[in-house]
């Protein structure tokens, strides 16, 4: 048994890099939200627990696309194939001609750029982190480094990795439309 249903590598290596990316930001956000915002407010607390559990939706819905996808288009095509036998057919084709799996891989691009459209963010955030940092070092003659940029790598860490997620996020979502 494969692990994915889905086997295609445009939309599982994007969807893998998905979630081992925000597997730990979810945990984060939703168990040490003041590891994030040190001086946190409890109604700030209770927003980054939110936004937590909102990175945890996207992981499970990346977990079930998946092991699900793939599962459907391969009943689907069994399921037509013992209905059909000995009657006219379309030979494994949908209504309009095309692949079974076609509408499977427009769902999978579609979700891969609906992921890859919240990567931004977290670029933007880790852009401003380091350029703030740079402003006050400058300001003060020394490279700063406050602990509390460390989390989970620090801003130049989420940087790059949120840049990989995006770029792979967009051309395995281009490649299923």
């Amino acid at each position: 048994m494969n692990l994915f249903s889905n086997n295609n590598p445009s939309v599982q290596i994007p969807l893998v890099l998905h979630l081992a990316t925000e597997i730990p930001a979810s945990l984060s956000f939703l168990l040490a939200p003041r590891a994030q915002l040190p001086s946190a407010s409890r109604d700030a607390t209770l927003i980054l627990r939110n936004f937590g559990g909102s990175l945890l939706s996207t992981n499970l819905l990346c977990l079930g696309f998946l092991f699900w996808s793939g599962s459907r288009s391969r009943s689907r095509s069994r399921s037509s194939s013992s209905a059909t036998i000995g009657k006219d057919h379309d030979h494994g084709h949908g209504h309009d001609g095309r692949d079974d799996g076609h509408e499977d891989d427009v769902l999978a691009g579609l979700i891969l750029l609906s992921l890859a459209s919240y990567h931004f963010w977290p670029i933007w955030r880790a852009w401003d982190r380091m350029s703030r940092s740079l402003s006050s070092a400058d300001s003060k003659g020394k490279d700063v480094d406050v602990k509390s940029n460390k989390v989970l790598g620090g801003p130049k860490v989420h940087f790059v990795v949120h840049v990989v997620c995006l770029v792979v996020l967009v051309v395995g979502g281009v490649m299923n439309l």
